[in-house]
């Protein structure tokens, strides 16, 4: 699952967002590092959102909450390849239907 990733950096650090003045202070560089740390994966994953819709990119662990969105329930028995090609086979059959 995703949570926090051991030296990623965060594309956007908070302290940057500060006025100047506040930058200098020694505390909120620290303070707001700990943000820095947990928003970093967020970041990544907003960037990234594209590959996380769509069947063939998404992460395996993401292929069951893909298939709720075009309600198909995917078999835990099947290799990972075929879950993707139902799931991306039913947002096409749902398209073609109107639904």
């Amino acid at each position: 699952m995703r949570g926090v990733i051991g030296g990623l950096d965060s594309p956007v650090p908070v302290i940057d967002r500060l006025p100047a003045v506040l930058q200098e202070d020694e505390f909120l560089q620290r303070f707001l590092g700990a943000f820095d740390t947990s928003l970093a994966p967020v970041f990544a994953v907003l960037d990234n959102l594209d590959s996380y819709l769509r069947p063939q990119t998404t992460p395996p662990d993401f292929l069951d909450w893909l298939a709720g969105w075009v309600d198909v329930e995917l078999d835990a028995a099947w290799s990972v390849e075929h879950r993707r090609r139902i799931v991306a086979g039913a947002a096409a059959l749902h398209r073609r239907a109107g639904t």
